[in-house]
């Protein structure tokens, strides 16, 4: 369903323990490495599940964010369906057994996959998020957003517009945060992955203007997508969505 803005083995030996000391010393950062080699690996194994050429794999996890997270054992999504791009602003409706529409957890996590083909050279990166979000290519860490706290007085300062080059650029949406980076590429197919943690205590469960937005040198900002074009103009952002 498509929607806009959607060790070998071990063996023992009598040794002494100044030899043992030194072997687990020895081993401690093969280790590390090996665990964080683990991670990367569930991670692009996640990436190439149902993957499609022309449309980005979203799926919707319940359950504690902050293990899912942090942990390299990735539950089943509850729900998945395809966007056209990285720009979600809603999620599919939850129904029971008995046809009958349920409440999703709050918080629940948001994981968008896509495949995306890229020619050499240097591009900005815009991520867009009301709460935590992060965006990673081919398994490395591009962005991140900070948790959304939740106001329970109704009293706070309205934040400025965040300043921009980009004159056209749709503006950030109030309660909204941005953050932006470059990465050079070779050129070749990438796998960008955003996951979201949408809600939380105190917070309503909604994307907001979740998205990911890519330029290259000289160009102006569109939605990150295997291949539709959508500028990230006012104009294009709202016949979009």
């Amino acid at each position: 369903m498509d929607i806009r803005c959607k060790p070998p083995k071990r063996f023992f030996v009598k040794t002494c323990l100044v030899c043992l000391a030194l072997s687990s010393i020895l081993r401690a950062p093969t280790l590390a490495s090996g665990n964080q080699k683990k991670k990367q690996e569930a991670d692009v194994k996640i990436t190439q599940r149902e993957l499609l050429d022309d449309a980005v794999l979203v799926e919707i996890v319940e359950g504690d964010p902050d293990k899912i997270v942090s942990s390299s054992e990735w539950p089943e999504p509850v729900d998945h369906y395809h966007a056209p791009a990285f720009a979600l602003v809603d999620v599919p409706k939850k129904y029971s057994n008995k046809g009958l529409i349920a409440d999703r957890t709050n918080p629940f996590h948001l994981r968008a996959s896509g495949k995306i083909t890229l020619r050499a050279g240097e591009y900005r990166i815009l991520l867009r998020a009301k709460g935590t979000a992060r965006l990673t290519l081919d398994g490395r860490k591009l962005a991140q957003t900070k948790p959304l706290k939740p106001n329970y007085s109704a009293h706070e300062d309205v934040p400025e517009l965040a300043p921009s080059d980009d004159l056209d650029l749709h503006p950030l949406p109030i309660a909204h945060q941005e953050q932006r980076t470059t990465v050079q590429l070779d050129g070749g197919e990438y796998v960008f992955m955003l996951q979201a943690v949408i809600g939380g205590k105190g917070l309503r469960a909604e994307p907001g203007e979740l998205s990911v937005a890519i330029a290259g040198e000289g160009e102006s900002f569109r939605l990150l997508a295997p291949q539709v074009h959508v500028p990230l103009t006012d104009e294009a952002w709202h016949a979009y969505c």
